[in-house]
């Protein structure tokens, strides 16, 4: 191959890639992270993230717990971001983003070659940031999937509420104390542990509605209240998981149940069963507070 044949093909080589470098290539650069954890709850934690250094504009769902499009700002420019996030195993996610500039494409990827681009640490930066906090949170708790189960049916004495997925917890402590006072004062024989069913689940909008009920044995004469009813939690089939940790996070307990039924191709329903073993109010490590958490099976 002559010298003059060898420079014309590297200067076709340049550019076609150029060509694909400015024109074609889908991101300006991409950042991944492995984390153990669900897909739902890194979904979840990024969905709700506030950025230090940049500011959300919108976010687009494109496929719940799997993609997932932020558009940024930084000094006046836009960036799009597309999160992936996708199951290696029952333990490990993988969360991809690819960052593409919305303003001037040829301007930003020249400022990426040559090195000065202070936008891409700092997204850099966030992300790190991100992962640092998922991690963090993943050590205050713990989650073990056990196994296919008929949950424990209950006759209870309950109250009934909405509110955001992670707000749960707050609302148990607001009522705790008038569904004790109602079991107290009306002398009923308590009969199991304090537990949450929830009716119905919204990932999408991450809200629920959901019962606190006291099991108890069923009275003869039912006390009247304008709060508090009596109810018969049925046992159903379901996917059974051990929770450990604090209550404030345990319907992450949920999302690492619809990740291994996924895995697993199990048809489940979004109304989980959680029995809890353990009385917060009496203090101890939190990391060993225990809860059962059951997951329906679809029939």
């Amino acid at each position: 191959m002559s010298k003059k044949l060898f420079s014309v093909l590297i200067f076709l080589l340049l550019i076609i890639s150029g060509t694909w470098y400015f024109f074609f290539k889908e991101y300006d650069f991409t950042i991944s992270f492995k984390t153990k954890v669900a897909p739902g709850i890194a979904y979840n934690k990024i969905n709700s993230w506030e950025y230090r250094e940049l500011e959300a504009i919108n976010f687009n769902e494109v496929s719940l717990f799997e993609k997932l499009e932020q558009q940024v700002e930084f000094k006046n420019s836009y960036y799009r971001l597309h999160w992936t996030f996708s199951s290696e195993n029952d333990s490990v996610t993988k969360v991809s983003t690819g960052v593409r500039g919305t303003n001037n494409i040829i301007q930003t990827r020249l400022k990426l070659i040559f090195g000065k681009a202070p936008f891409k640490e700092i997204i850099e930066k966030e992300i790190r940031q991100i992962r640092e906090t998922i991690s963090a949170d993943s050590q205050l708790y713990s989650v073990s999937i056990d196994e296919k189960i008929i949950s424990p049916g209950s006759y209870c004495a309950c109250i009934s509420d909405s509110s955001e997925t992670d707000k749960k917890a707050y609302s148990m402590m607001a009522t705790i104390d008038r569904l004790s006072e109602f079991v107290l004062n009306n002398n009923l024989e308590t009969n199991g542990r304090p537990r949450v069913q929830v009716n119905h689940w919204d990932p999408e909008k991450n809200t629920i509605n959901f019962d606190f009920c006291f099991p108890v044995k069923n009275p003869e004469i039912k006390p009247e209240d304008p709060v508090v009813f009596f109810r018969e939690i049925t046992p159903f089939p379901s996917l059974k998981a051990t929770y450990h940790g604090n209550y404030m996070f345990s319907h992450y307990s949920w999302l690492e149940l619809l990740n291994h039924a996924q895995i697993h191709k199990i048809d489940v329903s979004y109304s989980p069963l959680e029995i809890f073993h353990n009385n917060p109010e009496t203090g101890g490590n939190s990391i060993h507070w225990k809860a059962e958490i059951y997951l329906p099976l679809q029939k």
